[in-house]
């Protein structure tokens, strides 16, 4: 800032401001420098300042001018990302039989011991507060709004997207540029999910790269964390730069045509065997959950001649004609299935 007078013994001074006290400007310079330790640009990223300069000094019949500056604070990255939905954090203990899991506060160092709480399940579960800590309140209630929640069908193919998640960070620029983790899954199998960054929206895209079955495992419990990209090492002391949320995937059930085990087979038969003979038997299972009788069926296509029949409850498959190698020495048929 550049001062000049005629006069001689010019004095600048800060007049008035909107926010807090934040400058200060030693007379003569007119340098402005800031008079509180740390600005916070998500509270007030804007200041405009009066400078007032006064000449002689600013002694009796000296002249005066006055200027607004705007001071516009800069973003630092000092702000990590953080989930709206992750107060509530599930911590498992290993083994689980020796030591309860419990219900850390994300964010802050409390621990509560928690008591009958199954992720999988969209039951609410009281937790005690345990260790002699002071607490808000001897009890608190969690329920699965505590996490993201999203379903899916079953037969839904691998690459599909499964919802969107975002943690939110108060910084701007680049410094909200993030990447997403899946940090654990629960159930068997496990990486049934992966997660993608969105560089546009900053959103964390879950991803199936398994095949779903909601027979074997109907609901699946992912920890999903977010880091920052850029972290700046001169807040390295704040902590880390990154957050964790429990995502609860549900998976819906799909009607599934009934399947073979095995799904083809060989049989045998004497080509001397009487009409009616047993040929073998064949089994198929309804493998949804509800698991309804099956029946069967011989597609006639594969067996134009009537060759064979099969009995529509048991899957028993006997001779409908009679037989001769030297003529056919193989049949193939089809056995249809189908849900009674």
């Amino acid at each position: 800032m550049s001062l000049a007078s005629s006069w001689g013994g010019v004095s600048v001074s800060v007049g008035s401001w909107q926010g807090a006290s934040l400058a200060s400007t030693p007379p003569p310079t007119g340098v402005i420098r800031t008079a509180v330790p740390d600005l916070d640009r998500e509270s007030q990223e804007r200041y405009e300042v009066v400078i007032q300069a006064t000449d002689m000094a600013g002694q009796l019949g000296g002249l005066s001018g006055s200027t607004t500056v705007t001071i516009v604070v800069t973003d630092v990255n000092d702000n990590p990302p953080r989930f709206p939905q992750s107060d509530l954090l599930l911590v498992k203990s290993e083994p689980p039989s020796v030591h309860p899991p419990q219900l850390v506060l994300a964010h802050t160092p409390v621990r509560l011991i928690m008591c009958d709480l199954l992720l999988t399940r969209a039951y609410k579960a009281l937790v005690e507060a345990g260790g002699g800590a002071a607490f808000p309140s001897p009890l608190t209630a969690v329920s699965p709004t505590e996490m993201y929640q999203f379903s899916i069908q079953e037969s839904a193919p691998i690459g599909t997207a499964v919802g969107r998640v975002k943690a939110e960070d108060s910084d701007v620029g680049e410094n909200t540029d993030m990447t997403y983790h899946l940090r654990e899954e629960s159930g068997s199998g496990g990486h049934v999910f992966k997660v993608i960054t969105d560089s546009d929206t900053q959103e964390a895209i879950i991803v199936v790269q398994k095949r779903l079955d909601f027979e074997s495992q109907p609901v699946h419990t992912v920890v999903l964390e977010a880091l920052n990209k850029f972290v700046d090492p001169r807040f390295a002391d704040l902590g880390t730069f990154r957050d964790q949320a429990i995502v609860r995937v549900a998976v819906i059930d799909v009607d599934e045509p009934p399947e073979f085990r095995p799904p083809s087979g060989l049989l045998e038969v004497q080509e001397d065997a009487q009409v009616g003979s047993l040929v073998g038997v064949v089994t198929a299972r309804d493998p949804d959950a509800a698991n309804r009788p099956v029946r069967y069926a011989i597609d006639r296509d594969s067996d134009l001649d009537q060759i064979f029949d099969i009995d529509a409850d048991t899957g028993a498959i006997v001779t409908g004609k009679g037989l001769d190698r030297e003529t056919a020495g193989w049949h193939n048929i089809t056995v249809l299935a189908m849900e009674a």
